[in-house]
């Protein structure tokens, strides 16, 4: 009771202040997540509400040409700059938490997007399990960047 309160006398995120340059991946899975789960636990439309106001002003990060979301986002204006390069596991673990959102607000667009990026990761692997933690991010057809791979950071989410 207390968090949906306190969320109820913030607008959060402010939709007309800028708000910097956050995490893409961090955001969704702190509190994009945070508010599903607490929108799951707790049925207080609030915390959907914000999940909702939140994924809206994130959503321009996946007008990519791969579909693959920026590296960083404003998450009050939607701002961002298009990225030479993604992460593996900030491309391929969005579907938890987007498609929470999607169901929660009977609106198919968010786990889209978290779907093509996905779709784009997988093409690019051509059917590997174990592929190498860095895409390109700037074009229709993303490419793995680097040899390196990984089970641990930047590897271990998708």
């Amino acid at each position: 009771e207390d968090a949906a309160r306190f969320i109820e006398s913030e607008e959060m995120p402010s939709t007309t202040e800028d708000h910097g340059e956050n995490s893409f991946f961090e955001v969704t899975i702190r509190a994009l997540g945070g508010l599903m789960g607490a929108w799951s636990l707790s049925g207080e439309p609030v915390f959907r509400d914000t999940a909702r106001r939140l994924g809206n002003n994130m959503y321009s990060a996946f007008n990519t040409p791969s579909g693959m979301p920026a590296h960083s986002v404003d998450v009050g204006t939607g701002y961002f700059q298009q990225d030479s390069g993604v992460v593996l596991a900030e491309a391929g673990t969005l579907q938890m938490e987007w498609g929470a959102l999607s169901e929660a607000t009977n609106d198919s667009k968010y786990i889209a997007a978290a779907d093509r990026s996905e779709d784009a990761v997988l093409k690019a692997s051509g059917g590997s399990g174990l592929v190498p933690v860095t895409l390109t991010g700037n074009s229709q057809t993303p490419r793995f960047s680097t040899r390196k791979t990984s089970v641990g950071a930047a590897g271990d989410s998708y």
